[in-house]
């Protein structure tokens, strides 16, 4: 009854269609993902794009990569006076290294991530005693995936002008770039503010709010939690990722 209704307009109403309709109509398309929750579509075309992206960077700009990462190994294997031989073989395995790297992050990274908006927005729910199912909140947080799906394919030709895969993986469509010189803690506070990641913070709080039958408005602390979690994560791991190369310099 509910798909026949959906259709009525001339939309289709399965799981498939709503990859492209929670970016065009983001309200009807999480209201009908809470009401019939499906995870392969979302988490499928979530996985396949991003290994794609990071796969076609990676073959790409292969020697670039490799010759950076092998430069910041000789100056930490040279501040902790590691032994030549030791080096070499290091050395060897650095291509293999950023090829699993580029899979791992494609293939693992947005079963990592659903799980984890799921897992917090169920305990939410459980505070507030009106939490949905577990099902519904894993949908939700693999269809709002949807806009940086599409940022990571526009994200191509920023990536292929970094000098190494790091730079690669940070690129992106956010305050950073408007401060070329940001470094630390506050580059990664730049990088929270990403087009693509706010826009899918929006379509989780209105996921959220389809879930529980309250108004966008109400569920919006949920938004504001999981953006200022990220913001200090980020700011957090790039001080940290500065202070050891660093030391190792």
């Amino acid at each position: 009854m509910r798909d026949a209704a959906v259709q009525q307009d001339g939309r289709a109403g399965g799981p498939w269609s709503r990859l492209v309709r929670v970016l065009t109509s983001p309200g009807k398309a999480m209201a009908e993902v809470a009401e019939d929750p499906a995870v392969l579509a979302p988490y499928l075309t979530w996985m396949l794009v991003s290994t794609a992206v990071m796969l076609l960077v990676f073959l790409l700009k292969r020697e670039e990569f490799v010759a950076a990462a092998i430069r910041q190994l000789e100056d930490r294997f040279a501040a902790m006076g590691v032994p030549e031989e030791q080096l070499e073989v290091a050395k060897a395995s650095v291509p293999a290294n950023l090829m699993v790297g580029a899979l791992a992050g494609g293939l693992i990274s947005p079963w990592l991530g659903g799980l984890y908006y799921a897992l917090v927005m169920l305990l939410f729910g459980s505070f507030t005693g009106q939490a949905g199912k577990f099902k519904q909140y894993l949908s939700v947080a693999g269809y709002a995936a949807m806009p940086v799906v599409v940022g990571s394919v526009l994200r191509v030709p920023l990536m292929m002008a970094a000098t190494s895969q790091e730079a690669a993986l940070q690129a992106g469509y956010h305050l950073g770039g408007l401060v070329p010189g940001a470094s630390g803690a506050l580059a990664g506070f730049l990088m929270t503010f990403d087009l693509f990641g706010i826009w899918s913070l929006i379509l989780v709080v209105l996921g959220y709010a389809a879930i529980h039958r309250m108004p966008p408005a109400r569920a919006a602390w949920v938004g504001v939690f999981f953006f200022v979690v990220r913001a200090l994560g980020a700011a957090g791991s790039m001080a940290l990722s500065t202070s050891l190369m660093g030391l190792g310099g």
